[in-house]
């Protein structure tokens, strides 16, 4: 014969119970405040510095400065100026098994120099749970009673959603500039750009919305036109001004978050090597909503087909890698981008289609 017996839970049981159920929720509060924890902010847009694609995420994100970029308009709306094939690309990123990110984009030239961009990026955290507040109970036995009670029975939950959906158009410019008979005309590439963006956000019994605006535009030039040898390579100076009139999130609480504008400066050199099927990526950004601390990238492409990728994102160490393949006579990128963190490996995939 079998027994049954009912023990009751000691005092130690029922505290140790209760730390692993906070613990639990400590973890999801963690995951759902990350990104402002790992870039040290507290506005409202903070889900965006997550990033947008694999490639951008492993360079630091340092992408101001780099022209003809698919992906890069979320630092920088000029970034798609001047490209000549259309993109979709897609990024998810799981966050430690505990959130989902997810990116996909179209960009497109159009015409008269012009190309446009429309991206969705959303956050999600789903069944996150309700539970009781015991701070106000005393008794161990109360606690043991109320902790059976929450074990035996499921919990409510609720998701967390931050979403953003941004249209970008670019202009394209090309000109030359004569600086006198004494010099050579400098042939310059300055695209010119703006975003559009709206931002939905949605916790719990809470929910925001706004619309934002940011500018960008980048000169781009070859160091030999200005001075040095011919094999020097071409250099690029971006800027930047995100959320130019400051963001505003409206709350169904009748509260209001600014996003405040930022202006983001950087710089980017790259270098190819005649003989050589290696070409080599340089770049940095700096901005006012971060000013102790800057982003660097660098990228190293072999035969334009394989690319190994680090960067520094405000003082987090990434990398990543990529590969080129042809499909169907269009080009085919496969992406990844991997950083280390207190909660674990933190992997980003991604596949980008031009054609």
């Amino acid at each position: 014969m079998v027994m049954e017996k009912n023990i009751a839970m000691s005092p130690r049981h029922v505290v140790l119970i209760f730390k692993k159920k906070m613990k639990q929720l400590r973890n999801l509060l963690f995951i759902i405040l990350l990104p402002f924890m790992v870039h040290g902010g507290n506005y409202g847009d903070d889900f965006l510095l997550i990033g947008s694609t694999p490639q951008i995420v492993s360079l630091g994100q340092a992408v101001v400065a780099l022209p003809r970029l698919p992906g890069g308009y979320l630092t920088n709306p000029s970034a798609i100026g001047g490209i000549n094939t259309t993109s979709v690309f897609f990024m998810a990123a799981d966050q430690f098994s505990l959130a989902n990110f997810y990116s996909i984009g179209l960009t497109k030239p159009l015409k008269r120099n012009w190309s446009g961009a429309v991206n969705l990026l959303s956050l999600s955290i789903d069944n996150i749970p309700v539970k009781p507040d015991l701070r106000g109970i005393f008794s161990i036995v109360n606690r043991r009673d109320l902790i059976r009670e929450m074990s035996s029975n499921p919990y409510k939950t609720f998701n967390d959603r931050e979403t953003s959906l941004i249209f970008s158009f670019t202009r394209a410019n090309n000109f030359e500039l004569d600086l006198g008979w004494q010099f050579e005309k400098i042939a310059l590439f300055a695209p010119t750009g703006i975003n559009i963006k709206a931002i939905h956000k949605k916790f719990y019994n809470l929910e925001g919305f706004g619309i934002g605006v940011d500018l960008g535009s980048m000169i781009n030039f070859k160091v030999s036109d200005v001075a040095g040898p011919d094999w020097l390579g071409e250099m690029t100076f971006g800027l930047a001004i995100r959320d130019i009139f400051g963001t505003i999130l409206y709350w169904n609480t009748q509260h209001q978050d600014k996003i405040p504008q930022d202006l983001v400066l950087g710089v980017s050199y790259k270098q190819e090597f005649s003989g050589l099927p290696v070409n080599v990526l340089v770049t940095t950004q700096t901005s006012r909503r971060f000013p102790d601390n800057s982003r660097l990238g660098m990228e190293i492409t072999i035969l334009d087909k394989v690319a190994l990728r680090i960067g520094n994102d405000l003082g987090q160490l990434k990398g990543g890698m990529g590969i080129t393949i042809p499909v169907w006579g269009k080009s085919l990128s496969l992406d990844y981008s991997f950083f280390d963190h207190e909660l674990g490996k933190n992997h980003q995939l991604g596949v980008r289609f031009d054609f």
